[in-house]
């Protein structure tokens, strides 16, 4: 992996942190000044953990499609080149 924090993840209230190590690898605070109405949030997030996310859904369709493209035996190279796109986006190592 490219910088990212070690899964596995889960929510415990506004953060996600790493099972494991309980190290918050997104949280959200608000902040409402003198007087709340609403305020506003703060999101911390790193850049690594940040491009995972966002590459999250891609992640996902990627392996969906490999997976049926194994399970059926037909495997293409536009389903590797898929992937490869996904896991790029994932790491940074792409122009997104």
């Amino acid at each position: 992996m490219s910088g990212f924090t070690k899964g596995p993840w889960k929510w415990s209230g506004t953060s996600l942190e790493q099972c494991e190590t309980y190290v918050d690898v997104v949280s959200v605070t608000v902040n409402c000044g003198t007087f709340c109405y609403g305020g506003y949030p703060e999101i911390d997030v790193s850049p690594h953990d940040a491009r995972l996310i966002a590459a999250a859904p891609d992640l996902y369709e990627a392996l969906r499609v490999l997976l049926d493209a194994v399970l059926g035996n037909h495997v293409t190279v536009g389903d590797c080149n898929e992937a490869r796109a996904a896991l790029a986006k994932a790491d940074g190592t792409c122009a997104d």
